[in-house]
């Protein structure tokens, strides 16, 4: 970085990837030096050594725990303002772009100090140009202005720091050492788990005695709020999130004591550590009546999420809450086996997703604004699991399913997501998506939609038990709603009220085929549209074969 001396030609050239060896090579700083503290902790030489050399020798070891944890606050400060400073070079970078496409599109030229003029002249009459022009030129300032203020802030710190300063020094004991603050907003899954993966064992364990101790005492605070903190170990969350879900189901009063009972309940079976469909509450958010946060939201995981060959998401549609947590809890524990049956060998983790506001009715279903909302949230919990995952070294297949409704959430969701974080995207009895498949950011030819469809369509079954009239292609939903709404023709079958038809071979999803509807065991009947789930089906199997990338 070159301070005052920073011009448009410098400031192009930035990358946010240069800095992160540099993060990375703090992180691992940390971790040592927090096993130098803690070994010099553990040392206590006068348990068999009495005198003055003795206690000479424990005063220079506590002198030592002191340098060290000297040293430890300058790494944090280190890591920290290299963060930022990686964050601040990536909207530097977004603003280049900008003001480069800007002037390509508008043949404008861009030299090394800033200036900005056009290739061919432009008429005194032509104010669209010069508006233009002017935009590029701010464009242009605005990125040079933002790459001097990250500069000077990051020189600041490198400053101090070569100084020996520590502006924020803290107790080395304190577990919460160098880590941001969980609730801000703009913590990045990535930071999260770059934290959690630079602590000793010691350290989280008593981060998480901390957070289960608050939470048991009905606390939303600083150590507790963890529990959703995407980005941090799946372990870690179900413990701290268990405790304040027990909490509010025996504390708790009216609907958020029922909804806790609810969660607990579906909790109760195959919870323990090393029980291969053990259940871990990824995520707990009682209601709060707010936009967004209408009705509780809950994830439960069935298997080990930190570990697994194959994790996957399920997320469902219209009107489910958490009365149907049990119900999901159960598919989600049926859809693992039958993976696993599959995997030969490869471990698989499925979740139960109700971490957005479902639509409780058909009116609230056909508009996007709640897709749209939950997909963002939805989003960082499937970059979470991810940055986790590679932050110990564990790579993670990674797969999201939506159901209905659902469907349309978790197509906002891939078109926010990083590419690389999901490998397979499979959605059932869709009315519509966000996008096509090469707008959901997941491998070409790994995204796949299924539904239970009308036999004059071309499939096989009876339009008496194998039409899902909620599926994009088929009649009665998306037809009526979109006669209704748009004035559209209900003949036309190339629309879906939500966006795109996953199942029209435009949309570039592979169909897959769910067989004739299979009724479970213990019902007389089954209505398609719920029937995707059913215990060893054709439809459960293509799931299943989504998850492990065999599909299609």
């Amino acid at each position: 970085m070159a301070g005052a001396n920073l011009n448009w030609a410098i400031v192009k050239e930035w990358k946010s990837s240069g800095l992160a060896p540099v993060v990375q090579d703090l992180i691992e700083e940390r971790r040592t030096a927090m096993t130098v503290h803690e070994s010099i902790e553990s040392v206590d030489v006068t348990s068999n050594w009495k005198g003055a050399g003795a206690a000479l020798a424990q005063e220079s070891l506590g002198k030592l725990k002191d340098t060290c944890a000297r040293h430890m606050g300058l790494v944090d400060e280190l890591l920290s303002a290299t963060e930022a400073a990686q964050d601040g070079v990536s909207e530097v970078e977004k603003l280049v772009a900008e003001a480069e496409s800007l002037a390509g599109a508008n043949d404008l030229v861009i030299d090394d100090t800033g200036a900005v003029r056009t290739l061919n002249p432009v008429p005194a009459t032509d104010f669209n140009a010069f508006a233009i022009l002017k935009e590029c030129s701010d464009k242009v300032a605005e990125s040079c202005n933002k790459a001097l203020e990250v500069d000077e802030t990051y020189a600041r710190v490198l400053g101090d720091s070569s100084a020996g300063k520590n502006a924020n020094a803290k107790g080395f004991d304190d577990p919460m050492l160098g880590m941001p603050n969980v609730l801000k907003e703009e913590l990045s899954t990535q930071e999260i788990a770059q934290w959690w993966h630079s602590l000793s064992e010691v350290q989280r364990g008593e981060i998480i005695k901390r957070a289960t101790e608050e939470a048991r005492r009905g606390v939303y605070g600083k150590f507790s709020a963890l529990g959703n903190a995407n980005g941090m170990s799946a372990d870690a969350r179900g413990k701290i999130n268990h405790a304040r879900v027990i909490y509010d189901s025996r504390h708790s009063e009216g609907k958020t004591k029922e909804d806790a009972q609810k969660i607990v309940d579906a909790l109760k079976d195959h919870s323990g550590d090393g029980d291969p469909d053990k259940k871990t509450l990824l995520f707990y958010e009682p209601a709060t009546g707010a936009k967004g946060n209408e009705i509780t939201h809950a994830a439960i995981a069935v298997g080990d999420v930190d570990n697994a060959d194959y994790v996957t998401t399920y997320v469902p549609g219209k009107g489910t809450t958490v009365e149907a947590i049990g119900g999901m809890t159960g598919n989600m524990t049926d859809l693992k086996a039958r993976a696993e049956a599959e995997a030969g060998g490869g471990k698989v983790a499925t979740i139960a997703w109700i971490g957005y506001d479902c639509p409780p009715g058909f009116l609230d279903a056909v508009s996007p604004e709640r897709a749209e909302m939950g997909g963002k949230t939805l989003a960082k919990h499937l970059e979470g699991i991810a940055d986790s995952r590679a932050a110990e070294g564990k790579p993670v297949h990674q797969s999201a399913l939506g159901h209905s409704y659902g469907s349309t959430t978790t197509s906002y969701a891939m078109k926010d997501v990083r590419p690389g974080v999901v490998e397979n995207y499979g959605v059932m009895g869709s009315p519509g998506l966000a996008g096509k498949a090469e707008d959901m950011h997941v491998p070409e030819g790994h995204s796949y939609a299924m539904g239970f469809r009308d036999p004059f369509r071309g499939t096989s079954g009876s339009i008496f038990n194998n039409y899902d009239p909620m599926n994009a292609v088929d009649d009665a939903y998306p037809k009526i709603h979109n006669f209704l709404s748009r004035g559209e023709d209900p003949l036309d079958s190339s629309w879906a009220p939500l966006g795109i038809d996953p199942t029209d071979s435009s949309s570039g999803f592979k169909l897959l085929d769910p067989g004739q509807v299979k009724v479970p065991e213990n019902q007389s009947s089954v209505n398609p549209h719920s029937a995707y789930l059913v215990k060893e089906s054709q439809a459960q199997g293509e799931l299943a074969k989504v998850i492990l990338g065999k599909a299609g």
